[in-house]
């Protein structure tokens, strides 16, 4: 049904969704991650990306969600492009009302929407398109695994 898609940035030694899931303590949040790896699970042979997943992080005209895991304190931010298309980035613990005021949280989100305007740069030149679960024509710069 969908294909998620991870960012790796080229001075990190691994990528965006796998640096999420090192940085949090598996025994204090199990709940969640098996909720997320879950829903991964269900897009990828079921579902789709569909929205109820996910809930907007982002600014108005942007494809920034949180994937929603039932008001809980994980979040984990992606790009989705549309039923067929994810892309992961990172996240971490919420422990304030909103993201913009932890640093660490605000800078993932910040990533994901300068990612999503470069994409929509090159979709609108039509360098980037998407065909099924499929991303074909990502220029060099860009690394989505």
């Amino acid at each position: 049904m969908a294909k998620i898609y991870t960012i790796h940035f080229v001075d990190n030694a691994e990528s965006e969704s796998d640096s999420f899931f090192e940085s949090v303590d598996y025994d204090e949040y199990e709940e969640e991650i098996d909720t997320i790896t879950s829903l991964f699970d269900r897009m990828c042979n079921q579902n789709g990306t569909v929205e109820r997943y996910f809930k907007n992080e982002g600014q108005i005209n942007d494809r920034v969600y949180a994937l929603s895991v039932y008001n809980k304190l994980l979040r984990l931010y992606c790009i989705r492009i549309n039923d067929n298309v994810l892309i992961v980035g990172n996240g971490g613990v919420k422990t304030t009302r909103t993201y913009q005021e932890d640093p660490k949280l605000h800078a993932h989100v910040k990533d994901l929407i300068n990612l999503d305007r470069l994409l929509r740069f090159f979709e609108g030149k039509n360098d980037v398109r998407y065909i099924g679960e499929l991303i074909q024509g990502l220029p060099k710069i860009l690394e989505i695994k």
